[in-house]
């Protein structure tokens, strides 16, 4: 009798009616086929009127579902005077092993000072997930920072899954003179468990400047002068002639 296969999760189990247990048997993946498993511990025991015989498929190598998902092959049975060929597909589930990744360390964005809400979008980031649902999802936010600069500007979206654009814009005019560049941390967290996994990219925003300021006199050197009566053309008229007005204006460059 030909030797048969039976599906057991786990492990291969192959029943020979005809055979005792001392018989030698030979189990193979069949030639040709390129796959990360190797046959082993097989052992064999007598059942009824024949013989049961039991193997284990092992891998030879990690495997990773992002790039794999199944194999397909075929595993050859040999009880010495019969072949037995089976066709075997494993699936590869996935886990949370991918890291949500930025596709730029460092962004930099230009925008102008004042800037007004129509002209809100600062720029887009692109990050990725390699996992498969329900691993590829994560979310993504701008970190705080000391000087509260992270409160001016907001990401749509914030929840994404495997690969996402997500545009930055500005929620409120920002002034130069308080800020002339800003440095803001941001995270992708996945939502995967039982540990989340995250990646972090930097966004440097450069504040160009604009005529938002008029120009002011120093209050010192608004005091009041005394000058000479009936003074000569072309004479100073100021009896402190080392006083200087002093303006300052808080805009660079213009």
């Amino acid at each position: 009798n030909l030797p048969s296969f039976q599906p057991v999760s786990g492990s291969l189990v192959i029943i020979d009616t005809d055979l005792p247990s001392s018989q030698s048997f030979s189990i193979l993946i069949a030639a040709g086929s390129s796959v990360p498993f190797s046959v082993s511990n097989i052992s064999a025991v007598a059942e009824g009127n024949g013989t049961k015989v039991t193997a284990g498929l092992i891998t030879t190598t990690t495997l990773d579902s992002d790039l794999n998902r199944s194999f397909s092959f075929s595993l050859v049975i040999s009880d010495g005077v019969h072949n037995v060929t089976t066709a075997v597909e494993v699936n590869v589930t996935d886990t949370d092993d991918e890291d949500p990744l930025f596709d730029a360390a460092l962004y930099s964005f230009d925008v102008v000072d004042g800037i007004l809400p129509s002209q809100s979008v600062v720029g887009y980031i692109t990050v990725q997930d390699k996992d498969t649902a329900p691993f590829a999802a994560f979310s993504v936010q701008i970190d705080a920072d000391a000087r509260g600069a992270f409160q001016n500007f907001a990401l749509a979206p914030t929840q994404c899954t495997r690969n996402c654009t997500i545009t930055v814009t500005a929620t409120s005019p920002i002034d130069r003179e308080q800020f002339n560049r800003i440095e803001l941390n941001l995270t992708a967290t996945s939502t995967g468990s039982p540990v989340s996994r995250s990646g972090s990219a930097l966004m440097s925003i450069n504040i160009a400047d604009v005529n938002d300021n008029a120009p002011k006199f120093d209050a010192a050197s608004t005091n009041s002068i005394q000058i000479r009566e009936a003074n000569g053309t072309g004479n100073s008229a100021i009896v402190q002639p080392n006083r200087n007005f002093r303006a300052t204006d808080p805009d660079e460059g213009i």
